[in-house]
């Protein structure tokens, strides 16, 4: 300390008692300084980690909910069966992920993972990594683009699904309810035309109502497409013969709009879940990176 002052009285020519309180005023404001340097140096270092944290948190979290709606799409897959099916539904998962993600900015995420001395230790792998960042971000916006615009074709998909099968089942009611009438009403005599007629649509309509199994592809195939088939069999057999026609037309009509929906859907699902299968490996794998 006294060579220090020694020194600064020699060089600039003052006398100790005017050196000794620059020295000090000197002292305190080098170590002042290095007080406010360690401090934000300490403030970044821990902003930086909440960043990684918070980062990694939210792609970990995204892999298990692009995993579990694979999952959803697989099942939904299977139960996409026209026999089974009366309306067409989704499960739909919750991605909250990318609202955090957008609080923490790509700014900060990149500032978090290749600012500061805690990162300096894997500079020579930078360009990969910011490629990893990079693709991290690109994912998380496909997956928002799919929940956010995809999901609205099968919310379309299944409304038009939902209104052909109202309309089926209109048709097809109306239909049975003029084949009541036509029981009810119709007179013949043995051995004729439309005794033989008669005979067959009562078969038919007997067989179906004792199965017991009246899902769309079974009424289709057991009633409606038999009883279309009796008909172009006896052309002209009674008055009421245009009107079944016509209802028999707009039954077949929305049954197959519904069969086009449900295998539509289907694809779809095979879509979504090809690429939410490749949307959390590409994530599992950019973590491994950063």
């Amino acid at each position: 300390m006294n060579s220090i002052i020694e020194f600064i009285n020699e060089l600039f020519g003052i006398r100790s008692e005017t050196s000794a309180p620059i020295l000090i005023t000197i002292l305190v404001f080098i170590t002042g300084q290095i007080f406010i340097w360690l401090q934000s140096l300490i403030k970044g270092l821990y902003k930086r980690s909440i960043i990684r944290r918070r980062f990694v948190n939210v792609i970990d979290s995204s892999i298990s909910a692009t995993k579990s709606q694979v999952k959803d799409f697989k099942k939904l897959m299977s139960k996409m069966q026209i026999e089974d099916l009366s309306a067409i539904t989704h499960n739909r998962r919750q991605f909250y992920q990318n609202i955090i993600l957008s609080e923490i900015g790509f700014g900060n995420s990149y500032s978090g993972f290749f600012d500061g001395i805690e990162n300096f230790s894997k500079i020579c792998r930078k360009k990969v990594r910011i490629k990893a960042l990079d693709k991290c971000w690109g994912v998380m916006n496909s997956i928002d683009y799919w929940i956010n615009e995809d999901f609205k074709q099968i919310d379309k998909f299944s409304s038009e699904y939902n209104y052909a099968n109202d309309l089926r089942v209109e048709s097809s009611n109306k239909l049975n309810h003029l084949i009541d009438i036509i029981f009810q009403t119709q007179s013949f005599k043995p051995n004729t035309r439309i005794a033989s007629y008669m005979i067959e649509l009562k078969g038919i309509d007997d067989k179906f109502r004792e199965e017991k199994n009246w899902n769309p592809k079974a009424e289709n195939d057991n009633f409606i497409r038999p009883i279309q088939r009796l008909n172009e069999k006896y052309p002209s057999v009674h008055k009421n013969l245009p009107e079944m026609n016509s209802l028999i037309h707009k039954t077949i009509t929305h049954y197959d709009r519904m069969v086009f929906l449900v295998n539509n859907v289907r694809k779809q699902y095979e879509i979504n879940a090809r690429d939410f299968r490749k949307f959390y490996r590409i994530l599992k794998k950019c973590l491994e990176i950063l």
